[in-house]
Order: C-alpha cells, then structure tokens, then sequence
C-alpha cells in the first residue's frame, strides 16, 4: 500500500512538474533547463543521503547506475532534437508506448510478470493515453524516429533505476543521476554553446521540489512493483492530471473524447493496481 501511494504522489508530481517545466520554458531553453534542474537537485539529495546515514553502493550498482545515465542523457538530448524537427503535439503521443518496453524490459530482466487482465489493462491504456494526447496523426519521418528513441530510453531507464536500487541506497542514486546527467547534458550544452539564464534560477526552486517529489517518489515505488505497472501508472496519470491542471489553471480547453479517454484510464489505472490482478 505504502509503493501504491508513493507511486501516486510521484504521478500527480509529475503533473506539477510538467506545469512548472511549461512555465520555465518562456525563459529558458529546453536544454539548459533539463541541466539546471538535474543539477539543482544534487544539493538536496546529498544532505538527504548524508542525514539518512551515508552508505555506499555495491559493486552490483554501477552497470545498471551508470546505464540509467546513459539513457535518460540520451533520452533528454534527443527530445530536445525532435522537438526541433517536428511538432510536439504530433510527437508527445509516441511516448505512449512506454509502459510496454518497461514491461517487457522488466520481464526480460527482472524475470516480472504481469497477468493477463494487466496486459490488457496496460494495452487498452496505452490506445487511450494516445487519445488523450491527440493520436499519431503526420507523424513520421525522423522526428518520429527521434521521439521513439526517447520513448525506448524513458521505457528501459525504469528497469535500469530498479536493478541499480537493489544494490545501493535511493538517495545515492540520486546523486549518480542527477551528477552523471549533469555532466552529460553540461558537455553537450558547452560544444552547442548554449548559455544557462542566471536571471531566472530563483524560478527553479518550485520546480526543483516537485521534480525531487516525482523522481523520489518513482523509485520508491519500483522497490516492490513490476516496473511496467509504475511506468504506466506514472505516465497515465501525469497526462490526465495535466489535463486537469490545464483546465484549472490555464482554462485550456478539453475536448469531450479526451473526457471519455481520461475516465477509461482511471478505470485501467484501478484494474491494474488490483490486488487480485496481479501476475505470479
């Protein structure tokens, strides 16, 4: 019950989030803002690792530690090159697939297994995160290539962070991604010569807390759940609770399908997390 809740408060942070990247993004170019909030939040969670009594990892971490890096550098670049090349309406909609490469990544290698009421539950939530967020209508070519790279690296980075927690502490973790993403995303930023905005770091700080809240959130809850059903929990969730927030905020407007969609997926959402749904 504890992973369903910290599962939940990571979801809806998420929502938040998003509504604060959204913000930032009139100051702030996509890519320095992915390295000013990765790199913000590695204060935090050094004293949150140093009052939580320090610990090192086992050498079992560094693969799957340093492969989470890799992808979710990768992942972060890329979106910044697709959203370049094509429209992020017709894009955002290929990320849907994530919950499926999770799941699948998570059988292959964490030997997961989700029940067949949850495959379906998962497929017919990933038709209606696509719905939600407009459908594959024009998307091709290399920005779509570019978007399910993205996709494929958001899929995998969740297993890669799950084998990492198993053999070091979840505040650890957190200072290798957000250092190693750093330095990443940094290097990239440094040949591209694109400069951070120093007149606005005061903005970050909400964001910072909520990105911390989403991120902490998500890995505590791949301590005792298939990585499939956090990514698509997560991912779902976000999408209808910036709907929402949209509608809140910003009066945008919500079409009626996206209406009918969204209440499908709670629907799909609550099949999944079950107790008695779960695969064996």
């Amino acid at each position: 019950m504890t992973a369903i809740l910290s599962l939940l408060v990571s979801s809806l942070s998420w929502s938040l989030f998003d509504l604060a990247r959204k913000r930032l993004t009139t100051s702030w170019q996509p890519l320095p803002l992915a390295f000013a909030l990765n790199l913000g939040v590695l204060p935090l969670y050094l004293v949150l690792w140093w009052g939580t009594g320090g610990g090192l990892a086992r050498p079992g971490y560094w693969l799957p530690g340093l492969l989470s890096v890799v992808l979710a550098s990768v992942a972060a670049v890329a979106f910044m090159a697709a959203l370049k090349a094509g429209e992020l309406s017709r894009l955002i909609p290929v990320l849907a697939v994530t919950p499926v490469i999770s799941a699948l990544a998570g059988w292959y290698w964490l030997g997961e297994s989700l029940s067949g009421l949850q495959w379906l539950a998962m497929l017919v939530t990933v038709v209606a995160i696509s719905g939600i967020q407009g459908g594959l209508r024009g998307c091709g070519g290399r920005p779509f290539l570019l978007m399910l790279l993205v996709a494929v690296c958001f899929g995998l980075v969740v297993v890669t962070d799950k084998l990492a927690l198993q053999h070091g502490p979840l505040f650890w973790h957190g200072l290798v991604q957000s250092l190693g993403i750093s330095l990443v995303l940094g290097a990239v930023m440094l040949l591209r010569r694109e400069p951070v905005n120093h007149r606005e770091l005061s903005a970050l700080i909400p964001a910072l807390m909520v990105f911390a809240l989403a991120v902490l959130g998500q890995w505590h809850a791949l301590l005792s759940l298939e990585a499939g059903v956090v990514e698509l929990v997560k991912r779902s969730t976000g999408i209808i609770g910036a709907l929402m927030l949209g509608r809140l905020l910003f009066a945008e407007q919500v079409r009626p399908a996206q209406v009918l969609w969204s209440i499908l997926t709670i629907g799909m959402i609550t099949l999944m997390l079950w107790p008695g749904a779960a695969g064996h």
